[in-house]
């Protein structure tokens, strides 16, 4: 890359200069003052550029528009070079070849360039690995990756876009930096833990913007007069407004004030004082991000903190060894005193620093819980209720990050030297790096997992079975360990076929303990897994949960009529569901996804089409925030090809309208594509024809390509001693 990219600029950019001096004059006199004027041009033209093309040309034209602008423009000053030098010297002769280079330039223009599938998807940090399939299947990783770009601008400091695959993510410079829903965990309660233990927090500070979840959240409590949020990067304004439905409409609260600016510049030369300050960067093995981790930094912090403030530093917990996270616990102890560790999503932890313990009133944090936006923030965030749930994710108190301090001797991350940057590169996709679960064992192991608490009593029974729900990983381990009771492992592997679908597994292994569910994680299992079931045993349960997950609630009463062979309610119990959730996306992703399943189940049973018709009404438009929007998308299409029947109509067409230009690539997709498009007539049916030959051309050469394979595997089996020939299994696609 370096090759074809940097070195034929830097070639000619080395002939260029003193090509550019000899310009100025020839001899030997004014040689230095002529070189002096060089530099002093390219100087002076080196800022004008960086700051038009910075400020101007990139926000207007973007990062390909700029590059085509560039391109004319040395084309242009090439052929006017080449005019003044024939007027001087009369020989056209020499026009041809710089004609040529101009013409060829102007030509490549005409490529389709560096799309959202280069400069939005996750290539550059290694998320999308080498391809090697056939070349249908990079068609449609091509076209996925352009057909879920929402929104995509040029900022000021970065390439931003906004995502809706399967609810809105956005996109920095081709790295996901957060989902609106999927992170909701780690977004609303990092800045939410601070305020719950904070006796009294009147201001906070929120450094980077994001969706607008963790300062939205914060403007929402009563006591908070005042957040103010440091973003870098401008674009990202646009982010947290279409996510306003996930971040409690953060850019209109009046108590929240954003900031454009670089956070380390601001905390140096602000002279306010907050009592949470909230610190939730990007991966620090990202350019320029590991300095928002420093020792430095964190002394910065501490300037701005009052006495009793808190400080809440979100680490990436995946992708990362042992020895990194200790780097990160010693840095933030060389400036802090107390360090409290929280697990806020399952590859998320939360570092809650201060300079004295915290105190865990009891009395206090309960009634506290029980006020918005605590109390919608619990279930919405962490499907969670109360003190004992709120404790859950408690991972240890200061005596643990002591421990981790003390483990070993090492650097700390300081702004001279950012060692946990390649310390996260090297690590980045490592099979046996550091993990929460062992985190929270260890702590177990030396009496660390639970804060002390003063002026009443915590059931630490329920505080148990809460943690069984928050990962898989911790469930996992706690089946193998002796502190962990036969019922509690029972619940455990419950929880485990329960993230991974399968009920009739997860309400098996429940069924085989005796308690009653507690948690709201625990009702829904139970609750869902009867449903499947018919049993109306899930009605009680399904009230329960009514009060603090009424989506969730809705979609598992659907299930129940389902199973009930009660069709046309449970398709008003599905519209009631996708209305809700057209408002909120507050119910479970794997839930939501099996009720669009369920509408396509009940669309196909329904002769009359009634049902089809009112499901398909219900899924025209996106959910909020466009949570699930491909299997939203797919059941459309599948509940339009049935209403239409053998005549495809309009409700096909419109169905496909949404995948439009950059379609699905696969078969039965291009097929009915054809066929509804030749049979109306549309002004696509040429291109949908074009389009599924080009399928079917590939598709066959894939073929042939993997018959020779599987020939010469067998003459090589066969020519081999003691190999058999072994017929191979599946198309080339699934090889």
């Amino acid at each position: 890359m370096c090759a074809i990219v940097v070195l034929p600029a830097a070639f000619v950019a080395g002939l260029q200069f003193p090509l550019l001096i000899a310009l100025l004059g020839e001899g030997r006199k004014s040689v230095g003052s002529q070189t002096g004027a060089a530099y002093a041009w390219n100087t002076t033209g080196a800022l004008i550029g960086s700051l038009a093309g910075g400020f101007g040309f990139m926000p207007m034209f973007s990062a390909p528009g700029v590059w085509k602008i560039v391109t004319g423009l040395l084309g242009a000053l090439a052929l006017l070079a080449t005019i003044l030098a024939l007027r001087r010297r009369g020989n056209w002769f020499r026009a041809i070849m710089p004609t040529i280079v101009v013409t060829a330039s102007l030509l490549m223009l005409t490529a389709t360039g560096p799309t959202a599938f280069w400069r939005h998807s996750q290539i550059g940090v290694g998320r999308v690995k080498q391809f090697q399939a056939s070349p249908n299947e990079l068609r449609e990783l091509i076209h996925s990756t352009r057909r879920k770009i929402r929104w995509h601008a040029e900022g000021i400091e970065s390439s931003v876009a906004l995502i809706k695959s399967d609810g809105f993510a956005f996109i920095v410079n081709g790295k996901s930096d957060g989902s609106a829903k999927g992170d909701a965990g780690t977004q609303i309660m990092c800045g939410l833990i601070g305020a719950a233990l904070h006796p009294h927090p009147l201001k906070a500070m929120v450094i980077g913007l994001g969706t607008g979840s963790t300062a939205g959240w914060l403007a929402a409590v009563h006591n908070i007069q005042q957040v103010d949020v440091v973003e870098l990067e401008p674009a990202v304004l646009k982010v947290a407004d279409e996510c306003a439905p996930v971040n409690h409409r953060a850019l209109e609260n009046p108590k929240l004030h954003v900031t454009i600016g670089d956070a380390r510049e601001v905390l140096l030369t602000s002279r306010q004082k907050y009592d949470i300050i909230v610190s939730e960067p990007s991966n620090p093995y990202r350019a320029g991000v590991a300095n928002l981790f420093t020792r430095e930094y964190y002394r910065s912090i501490d300037r701005c903190l009052e006495k009793s403030g808190i400080f809440c530093q979100w680490v990436q917990a995946y992708d990362v060894d042992d020895r990194t996270i200790q780097i990160f616990y010693r840095t933030l102890g060389s400036v802090f005193s107390t360090i409290e560790s929280w697990q806020t999503e399952e590859g998320d932890l939360l570092l809650v620093a201060s300079h004295s313990p915290v105190a865990y009133d009891v009395p206090t944090l309960r009634t506290r819980l029980t006020e918005e936006p605590f109390k919608s923030a619990l279930p919405d965030a962490w499907q969670a209720d109360g003190l004992e749930d709120f404790l859950a994710h408690y991972v240890g108190d200061n005596r643990l990050a002591e421990t981790l301090q003390k483990l070993s001797t090492g650097p700390l991350n300081t702004d001279d030297r950012t060692v946990i940057e390649f310390a996260f590169a090297r690590s980045l996709s490592v099979t046996n790096g550091f993990q929460l679960a062992n985190l929270r064992a260890s702590s177990h192991q030396i009496n660390s997992d639970r804060p002390d608490v003063v002026g009443g009593e915590v059931d630490w029974s329920r505080v148990e079975e809460a943690r069984l729900s928050i990962d898989l990983s911790f469930n996992r381990m706690a089946q193998t360990q002796p502190w962990v009771s036969v019922e509690q492992r029972l619940r455990a592997a419950a929880f485990i076929s329960y993230k991974n679908g399968d009920l009739p597994a997860a309400l098996r292994q429940w069924r085989a303990q005796p308690e009653e569910p507690k948690t709201l994680s625990q009702v829904m299992l139970v609750a869902e897994g009867l449903a499947s079931e018919g049993d109306s045993a899930a009605l009680p349960l399904i009230e329960k949960l009514a009060d603090l997950l009424p989506l969730d609630a809705e979609a598992i009463r659907a299930e129940l009529l389902w199973r009930n062979r009660r069709p046309e309610e449970a398709a008003k119990s599905l519209e009631k569901l996708f209305a809700g959730l057209r408002e909120s996306p507050w119910a479970d992703e794997n839930l939501v996804r099996r009720s669009i399943t369920r509408a396509e189940q009940l669309a196909n049973s329904d002769r009359s089409k009634v049902v089809a018709a009112l499901l398909y009404d219900a899924l025209r438009r996106p959910l909020s925030v466009f949570i699930n929007e491909r299997y939203r998308l797919g059941t459309l299409l599948a509940l339009a090809i049935y209403l239409d029947g053998d005549n495809p109509g309009t409700y096909t067409e419109t169905a496909l309208a949404a995948f439009e230009p950059d379609v699905l690539w696969e078969r039965n997709f291009l097929e009915a594509r054809k066929a509804c498009y030749s049979a109306l007539h549309s002004p696509l049916a040429a291109k949908a024809t074009r389009d599924l030959d080009d399928f079917r051309e590939h598709e066959a050469s894939t073929a042939n390509i993997a018959a020779l394979t599987r020939q010469l595997q067998s003459r090589t089996d066969e020519n081999t001693p003691g190999v058999s020939p072994t017929p191979t299994e599946g198309t080339a696609s699934g090889q």
